[in-house]
């Protein structure tokens, strides 16, 4: 093995470096680097470090919860704002109450919300929206809504509305870049196969089927990016209001695994839509004297103007 360059033994033995001052420690922790690199990389069971631990090294202060929430969110804003304008922007939430917490589950649900960026796009505005979806998380295999759940939870709602989103452009079959943005690192990650599923197998398989078909076929391709959760994010916000309308009685906005929706189906859809509860929406609320209801004349109202935009 070579040696740094020296003129003397002491010398040498100086350059290996020791505990007892700052620049002692700096030059062990080069000496180590040193004697790393001259391992083929072949054969190393470990990584070069790069980093000092010792007592003299300056360690970086922890960021507070607001930091961190501030740069993950700087970190959305950049990536949404470098995509085109035309792209695909869909939002997608899940959730379940109780989520088995001392053995309780509560309803689960999805939601899901569809949007398109514009020239006068901008992150905190009220975006375009084309499409929204939201229903239960369904666990029975034979349900034609099923999407691989066996159980209603955080984890398979946030599939559920990833394999959503991922239905919605397989039917749209057109090619404009496409964003997916989440606010659940896990079913990203088992979604995009960094990681490999412990559980929730069938509605991990079925997502990340759905992903790499639909990542291949489009054109543009999708990328997933993330978003913090209950952070206002208006898109987020949106999709979580939708996670609501899912876990409760109907009607849902959803579409099947199997096949494409037909024009009934769609009509069906819209009217689920129309009637659900309008948060974020500034729908008319009718005079009914239970909240979040919608005549029927508003419902038909909205669903001739939304046919009229097919």
């Amino acid at each position: 093995m070579d040696a740094p360059p020296h003129s003397t033994i002491g010398t040498l033995i100086a350059l290996a470096g020791g505990h007892d001052s700052d620049e002692a420690e700096q030059r062990r922790f080069r000496w180590r680097q040193c004697t790393a690199e001259l391992v083929p990389k072949t054969e190393r069971t470990q990584p070069s470090p790069q980093h000092r631990t010792d007592g003299f090294a300056v360690r970086p202060t922890p960021l507070s919860r607001e930091e961190k929430n501030a740069a993950i969110k700087a970190e959305t804003d950049r990536q949404l704002t470098a995509t085109p304008v035309g792209t695909l922007i869909l939002y997608s939430d899940g959730g379940a109450e109780g989520n088995g917490a001392n053995g309780h589950h509560g309803a689960s649900g999805f939601g899901v919300c569809v949007t398109r960026k514009t020239r006068r796009w901008a992150t905190d505005c009220n975006p375009k929206v084309l499409d929204e979806y939201f229903g239960p998380v369904v666990c029975d295999a034979a349900d034609p809504y099923w999407l691989g759940a066996r159980r209603g939870t955080n984890n398979t709602g946030e599939l559920n509305g990833l394999a959503t989103c991922l239905l919605h452009l397989k039917h749209d079959g057109g090619h404009d870049p496409a964003v997916i943005c989440y606010d659940s690192t896990y079913a990203a990650r088992t979604t995009d196969g960094t990681w490999e599923a412990k559980s929730n197998h069938e509605a991990v398989r079925i997502t990340r089927e759905l992903f790499e078909t639909e990542h291949t076929r489009r054109a543009g391709g999708i990328k997933l990016v993330h978003v913090k959760g209950h952070s206002g994010d208006v898109g987020n916000d949106w999709a979580d209001s939708r996670v609501q309308d899912g876990k409760g009685p109907g009607p849902y906005s959803r579409i099947k695994l199997t096949r494409k929706e037909t024009a009934t189906e769609k009509s069906r859809r819209i009217l689920a839509i129309a009637s659900a509860t309008p948060l974020h929406r500034g729908m008319p609320i009718s005079a009914d004297p239970n909240p979040g209801t919608i005549s029927l004349d508003e419902i038909t109202r909205l669903l001739a103007a939304a046919c009229s935009k097919q």
